[in-house]
């Protein structure tokens, strides 16, 4: 955007709308074409905007996290189910065929780290494997010490 031309109203309004739908501030800007100084520096001096600015990224970032949970757990697209013959198998309720779905481990992990970081996150300097072999050694653990109380409650 050439320097000296004033930012509308209606720019920064298509600023955040596009923030909104994309968590990306360099393509809101490309977007509502203003450059992207300027919009750190309206951020900077109106707090107003900042606080607009705010919203609109963490509901794009929810957007962003239901696509990434939805692909971790129900998967992408890789085809259609066929038969043996290779003839497409056509769903009865939908009269197409049915359509088959890879879920992401890679995702589902990252998820899980995330959202509960107590039960799988890695410890400094441990890789994931052996967090999760840690995890799964206290689980089996807990369970030998709970059969051997059970045992001696039953005797």
């Amino acid at each position: 955007m050439p320097r000296g031309r004033k930012t509308t109203a209606a720019q920064l309004k298509k600023f955040l709308a596009s923030l909104e739908q994309e968590p990306n501030v360099a393509e809101a800007c490309r977007v509502a074409g203003i450059g992207i100084q300027t919009v750190y520096d309206w951020r900077e001096r109106d707090p107003e905007f900042a606080h607009a600015w705010d919203e609109c990224l963490e509901v794009g970032m929810a957007t962003l996290e239901g696509s990434v949970y939805r692909r971790a757990t129900q998967g992408v697209f890789v085809g259609y189910q066929a038969s043996r013959r290779g003839g497409l198998i056509i769903d009865p309720e939908t009269g197409g065929p049915i359509k088959l779905y890879k879920p992401s481990d890679t995702l589902t992990v990252l998820l899980l780290k995330a959202y509960r970081p107590d039960v799988y996150g890695a410890p400094s300097g441990k890789t994931t494997k052996q967090a999760l072999s840690n995890r799964i050694e206290i689980v089996y653990a807990d369970s030998e010490q709970e059969k051997a109380e059970h045992n001696s409650l039953s005797r």
